[in-house]
């Protein structure tokens, strides 16, 4: 019963990703709903079902770029949305190692985004433009890294009793 039940979680997390992603895709607001929505992930991993969590962000990156008519969408969950699924792999690093792990992926992950933009989606802005993103994209990981350390702690505390998440998975 306690898969049955896990399961069913991570596919109603998965359709709701879908549906979301649609909806932003539709009336233009797509950026800010990809942020926002990499966050059902989220809810997965912190109740320690991190191979599901990676079976979540797979199912839903390949119905977002098989349904929805927007491929930035997808690109952009792909890329942000698999930062909660691996961010408990960097938080067992050391803390220098860890920041230094977190830091390279941030590049990385900015600079792929940005050329993909650039050059796949063919947006003609100028170089300072794309380094100017790229540099805010960084930043934003980091405050995304500390949102999502400071959600942690609030849904340990405070909404897992509120939603009665415990009884589900007891």
């Amino acid at each position: 019963m306690k898969k049955t039940k896990h399961l069913t979680l991570c596919a109603l997390m998965a359709a709701i990703s879908i549906i979301v992603l649609w909806l932003g895709a539709i009336t233009q607001v797509f950026d800010i709903t990809v942020v926002v929505f990499c966050a059902l992930i989220i809810f997965i991993v912190y109740e320690e079902l991190k191979y599901k969590a990676l079976l979540v962000y797979t199912v839903t990156a390949v119905l977002a770029f098989a349904l929805i008519s927007k491929k930035e969408v997808g690109v952009e969950y792909v890329i942000f949305a698999i930062y909660p699924v691996l961010k408990p792999i960097f938080d067992k690093a050391g803390k220098c190692i860890r920041l230094l792990i977190k830091s390279l992926f941030f590049v990385l992950c900015s600079l792929t985004l940005t050329s993909l933009f650039r050059y796949v989606f063919l947006t003609g802005d100028a170089w300072y433009w794309d380094l100017i993103f790229c540099i805010g994209l960084i930043l934003c990981y980091f405050l995304y890294d500390i949102v999502l350390k400071r959600f942690k702690l609030y849904y340990h505390l405070h909404l897992r009793q509120k939603l009665k998440i415990d009884r589900f998975f007891h």
